[in-house]
């Protein structure tokens, strides 16, 4: 597995501790899509893949505008969510994320459910 480097707190280890062999952190991802599955052999290679393609921009996006709007936009296909996303992974810049949720109609117009 391509994080076996690490163990449990994240501590970089180049042997088992169990056998004292070296780690073996060669892996092939299946089954999650052509721009993710393949070989790695470690976690930048994954995170290489994912800052590759639009995957985790999207998914961060609509993550936070979930969690910040109370509802979810892409269900609602959302025309702003869809900008959105889009800005992120241009940028790739959280603040430009925040900003472009927080100054969104959706999110000023909200219901707090506040009486």
């Amino acid at each position: 597995m391509a994080s076996e480097h690490f163990d449990a707190i994240g501590r970089y280890r180049a042997t088992d501790p169990d056998d004292n062999l070296p780690v073996v952190s060669s892996t092939t991802i299946k089954g999650i899509g052509a721009d993710i599955d393949g070989p790695v052999s470690s976690m930048k290679e994954i995170g290489d893949k994912l800052a590759a393609g639009r995957r985790a921009a999207d998914c961060a996006t609509v993550h936070l505008a979930r969690y910040t709007l109370d509802h979810n936009p892409d269900v609602e296909k959302s025309c702003q969510i869809q900008g959105i996303k889009d800005n992120f992974a241009k940028t790739g810049k959280f603040v430009d994320l925040f900003k472009a949720i927080v100054t969104s109609p959706a999110f000023l117009t909200r219901d707090l459910g506040v009486q």
